[in-house]
């Protein structure tokens, strides 16, 4: 029963470790963003913020989740490997993932203040298309904090992941056949229950951005997002499927259009007018990328307010 009961403790408190930790990490860094962004944010109170991370928080597991698949992963191989040809790829997995999440968290702090909406893809556009006018409003100062920024969010998120999780004590590698396989068994049970908070839970509705969403304040439900998902979700459904709008194929598509365009020559009567005028004043106003953050009506600011 000892044996049984060590073989729990190490198998699942090691897995939970990664999972509380990158958890964690998500509610402190919108307590962060906040902060960063209190001239927005300084106008609610204690109760607003304390929603934020509630409503945030099955995003914040879901992101955890992914990023507890590869420690999983490693817990598993480990309990047939020894632990030291495993540690030099956890600390490279934790460098990686503090690098990357803490330039998506810092991106996503710096970048609020100007656009207020949260990371996707879209400065990842104008960064790559047009790098020279997407930070030509930028000041030399703001370089050098966002760098920092980024230095100081990937270096605390590394320290958290590697301290507080991949170093934490394990039990060494089994040396009973059947001891080794039920933490293996273990492991996969969890690993396996990742399902749940990637998916957002057992109901219809699979884990998307207004799965944070719980205020008529867009600012607030914006707090709540996880901008590491936001980004990731943005750049998985941008594409869109094109082709489920496609009902005839292009030679039908076309032939049914020429025929609209053209007058058919054998009939002599002229179409019936569609106004009662012959030369009415119409005006056609074709706004080409115009963006949905300046139209109230589409949940953006009231500059365009009769769009």
């Amino acid at each position: 029963m000892a044996k049984q009961r060590n073989t729990f403790k190490y198998t699942v408190g090691k897995f939970l470790a990664w999972l509380g930790v990158a958890t964690g990490i998500g509610i402190v860094m919108k307590l962060v963003f906040i902060m960063l962004n209190y001239s927005i944010y300084g106008v609610y109170g204690v109760a607003d913020y304390l929603r934020v991370l509630w409503y945030g928080l099955p995003m914040d597991l879901c992101v955890a989740a992914y990023l507890t698949v590869i420690p999983a992963l490693i817990l598993i191989a480990r309990q047939f490997v020894d632990w030291k040809w495993f540690k030099p790829i956890a600390r490279i997995y934790c460098i990686v993932i503090g690098v990357v999440l803490g330039w998506i968290f810092a991106a996503d702090d710096m970048l609020y203040g100007y656009w207020e909406f949260k990371l996707d893809t879209t400065p990842i556009f104008y960064f790559t298309t047009s790098p020279g006018a997407a930070m030509a409003s930028i000041e030399w100062w703001q370089y050098i904090v966002g760098l920092l920024l980024w230095g100081v969010m990937g270096l605390g998120i590394y320290a958290a992941m590697w301290w507080g999780a991949a170093r934490l004590k394990a039990a060494p590698t089994a040396l009973n056949v059947v001891s080794r396989w039920r933490r293996v068994g273990w492991l996969l049970l969890m690993t396996a229950a990742l399902f749940l908070p990637i998916r957002g839970g057992v109901t219809v509705s699979t884990m998307n951005l207004s799965s944070a969403y719980f205020s008529t304040d867009a600012r607030l439900n914006h707090a709540a997002v996880n901008p590491v998902f936001s980004l990731l979700y943005s750049a998985t459904h941008s594409g869109g499927d094109l082709e489920s709008f496609t009902y005839y194929d292009t030679n039908e598509a076309l032939r049914i259009f020429n025929d609209l365009m053209s007058v058919d020559a054998s009939h002599n009567e002229a179409p019936a007018p569609l106004l009662r005028t012959e030369r009415p004043d119409v005006y056609i106003i074709l706004l080409e990328s115009f963006s949905a953050h300046l139209m109230p009506s589409l949940g953006g600011e009231e500059i365009a307010v009769k769009l």
